[in-house]
């Protein structure tokens, strides 16, 4: 047992190093490095980067050499999230916001974000992400995950949001089925 933990701490100091190197190289002065052992091998993590209200993203396999290609037909979830765990030289960082990018978007994200009912959500999420806002006659809900929890091919189990109606202006705490 001592022997695997040792081994996913040097996992962890190499997949957190990947990390430093992407803050170093954008110059993200004051950004803050976080990695997170993931499925189906000790050696894929996903690296995350926090910077201001911005998060960046790369799931990376520390000992492929190459990307994994899929035979024809092999489409499966598995082999779909296996595969998306890259070899460091072929890492890819994806950009999330916080809280959306269109102006409009963002006020109304932050404005259901703070929102005395949503601290629960705030406490819980270690990298909240606006999820999408939904917009009808009768009801706006703004929606938020946690890239935490997200994996390649599902839809990410925490959901929640705060909903109002057309005609109000009280939020509600709502889970997103």
């Amino acid at each position: 047992m001592a022997a695997y933990v040792g081994f996913q701490a040097t996992q962890h100091h190499r997949a957190m190093g990947l990390g430093q190197d992407y803050i170093y190289a954008q110059g993200l002065v004051g950004a803050t490095a976080y990695t997170m052992p993931q499925p189906l091998s000790p050696f894929n993590w996903k690296v995350m980067v926090l910077y201001q209200d911005s998060y960046y993203a790369a799931r990376v396999n520390l000992v492929r050499e190459r990307p994994m290609i899929l035979p024809a037909g092999e489409s499966g979830f598995f082999a779909n999230l296996r595969a998306s765990y890259l070899p460091v030289t072929h890492m890819q960082w994806q950009q999330y916001t916080r809280f959306g990018k269109k102006p409009k978007d963002i006020v109304l994200a932050q404005a259901a974000w703070r929102h005395p009912a949503f601290a629960p959500f705030r406490r819980f999420a270690m990298f909240p992400v606006l999820y999408k806002i939904d917009r009808s006659q009768s009801k706006l809900c703004v929606w938020f995950s946690d890239l935490h929890f997200s994996l390649v091919g599902r839809v990410p189990p925490f959901r929640y949001g705060m909903c109002r109606g057309s005609s109000s202006t009280s939020w509600r705490l709502e889970s997103m089925p």
